[in-house]
């Protein structure tokens, strides 16, 4: 940890002004050591308040999405409703169409039935008269 003493006192010295950066060479004095270690402390409460702003920030944000989130997923839940209910209505439709085609095919076939039975009928009529001719 020594050995980046320095560098990280300077790069301190540059964020933060008003600490005193101890000259590049030579010994440092016990008050300089008291002296940095003061500004580590004072720089450690700073970051310490800077980190806790920026927690109630983000958990103010992450609040604010999550109701985002929330009203995102109820208009989800209410277009899926209306898709549901228009699904059921056309599938309504579909199945009252179907059926009405289906009442009318059987309609039109009992029609062709009974014309086909009639031809028959006539047909038969129509052969046994030539018979009795």
């Amino acid at each position: 940890m020594k050995k980046y003493r320095l560098p990280i006192l300077l790069l301190a010295a540059l964020l933060f002004p008003g600490i005193s950066v101890p000259p590049a060479r030579g010994a440092l004095s016990d008050v300089d050591i008291a002296s940095l270690q003061y500004d580590m402390e004072k720089i450690k409460r700073e970051l310490d308040v800077l980190l806790s702003q920026q927690r109630e920030t983000f958990r103010i944000e992450l609040e604010r999405l999550k109701r985002e989130i929330a009203m995102i997923q109820l208009e989800i839940e209410e277009d899926l409703k209306r898709e549901q209910n228009v699904s059921a209505r056309e599938m309504e439709n579909i199945k009252e169409y179907l059926s009405n085609f289906k009442m009318e095919t059987e309609r039109i076939n009992r029609d062709i039935d009974q014309a086909l039975k009639k031809e028959m009928t006539k047909a038969r009529e129509e052969a046994s008269a030539s018979k009795i001719d």
